[in-house]
């Protein structure tokens, strides 16, 4: 009786260990990758698709909007002053997200990336004039996209650049 236990239990060891040989000889990994610690989620790039930018929109402030439905791009349409109708999104499958600049002379905004670790971050860079470009004219810039739907909670970076090229 002890024989055959001692017997299966080197069966198994010699089994797992053909198994952990193959998987790495074949590029295939179970474990958790080396770059990534247990407290630390790696960044995956969500793709997103621009679909209106521009300098005139009628937000004052510095705002994001999260957009989930066919009413609310209507209202975001009134907002940014689009004269053609929304395109059609699937919001069971897609978001809209919209940045905006609020009044600001003579400065651009876009969304830069998205990515999903343990929230999804939207970086969002801002292009300001300096100086005499600066007074040129105010303006309400403002940048919107759609991306995949996701659980997780929405946050965002600015990233500001100041340039003393005119706008």
């Amino acid at each position: 009786m002890q024989r055959n236990f001692l017997f299966g239990v080197a069966l198994i060891a010699i089994i797992g260990v053909v198994i952990f040989l193959f998987n790495h000889k074949s590029g295939i990994y179970n474990d958790v990758h080396p770059a990534v610690t247990s407290n630390q989620s790696a960044a995956i790039i969500v793709p997103f698709t621009d679909i209106a930018h521009g300098l005139k929109s009628l937000v004052t402030i510095r705002a994001n909007y999260l957009i989930t439905s066919t009413g609310q791009l209507d209202q975001l349409w009134k907002l940014i002053g689009a004269t053609n109708t929304p395109p059609a999104i699937d919001f069971k499958t897609h978001a809209v997200i919209a940045a905006f600049a609020g009044k600001e002379p003579s400065s651009v905004i876009s969304i830069s990336n998205i990515k999903d670790t343990s929230a999804r971050l939207v970086s969002i860079t801002i292009i300001k004039s300096n100086g005499a470009c600066a007074q040129k004219s105010i303006t309400s810039p403002y940048d919107v996209a759609v991306m995949p739907v996701t659980a997780l909670p929405l946050v965002h970076v600015d990233i500001s650049i100041a340039t003393t090229s005119c706008l």
